[in-house]
């Protein structure tokens, strides 16, 4: 995870303390969950973190999508995080990288991210 750009403002029109959270879909036991850590008051943050997943087979890419998405971490005496924007990645798009020299595949882009309704 790199960067985000323009997140919503929460609150009193305050900028978010954001975090990223993706997961494997479909994903029964939450197992593939990943959380960043929380980049305070920012609308355009920078994460600068790997979230690493390894997958058995190309076949199984082919029907799982990484679900990313952008909460608001609220203060620990309210405790209230929030989904901020989501996007769906087809991990197939994966298979269409070459490996790097470690030998793993790397989705450089930016997404378009989607603003939930509360």
């Amino acid at each position: 995870m790199g960067h985000a750009q323009n997140l919503p403002l929460v609150g009193n029109e305050q900028a978010p303390d954001s975090y990223v959270k993706t997961y494997i879909q479909p994903d029964r036991d939450r197992s593939t969950k990943r959380k960043s850590g929380v980049v305070r008051n920012n609308q355009n943050p920078t994460y600068n973190e790997e979230i690493i997943y390894t997958f058995g087979s190309e076949e199984y890419m082919l029907s799982k999508t990484l679900q990313v998405s952008i909460w608001h971490s609220g203060s620990s005496i309210v405790g209230d995080n929030f989904p901020l924007c989501q996007t769906s990645i087809d991990l197939d798009k994966l298979l269409q990288v070459k490996n790097d020299k470690k030998g793993n595949r790397i989705l450089e882009n930016w997404f378009n991210l989607y603003h939930q309704r509360n």
